[in-house]
């Protein structure tokens, strides 16, 4: 573990009457990474829809980077047009991914920030 990096403690907490701080026993260390592989049920990218060449290739880059990172949980896709209509369409099992090995920025990079959500 390096001291700069941020971990998820998993653990129990304990208040016994006759001490005056509590005692926390880990039971578990994980990285973002691995908390993010761990508990993530599925992924959801969001991306706004026009016509134009653009937002066809946004979907090629982002079909690239989703096929880098296979693995096993589902991906969603939510397109919004310029009138405000959106649909949510779940992609088929070729795009599922790994979100532990996922690199977020890379698809942000193509679609912009906060495009990418994850649920648990």
């Amino acid at each position: 573990m390096s001291a700069d990096a941020v971990h998820l403690f998993e653990g129990t907490l304990n208040w016994a009457p006759e001490r005056a701080e509590p005692d926390f026993q880990v039971k578990k260390v994980l990285t973002i990474d691995e908390a993010r592989a761990e508990f993530t049920k599925s992924m959801l990218i969001k991306l706004a829809y026009t016509e134009d060449e653009g937002s066809l290739r946004k979907l090629d880059a982002v079909s690239l980077v989703l096929k880098r990172y296979r693995g096993t949980c589902p991906v969603y896709l939510s397109v919004r047009d310029g009138n405000g209509k959106q649909v949510q369409l779940k992609l088929n099992e070729e795009f599922r991914v790994n979100p532990g090995a996922l690199k977020v920025e890379e698809l942000e990079m193509v679609l912009g920030p906060g495009a990418v959500l994850f649920s648990r």
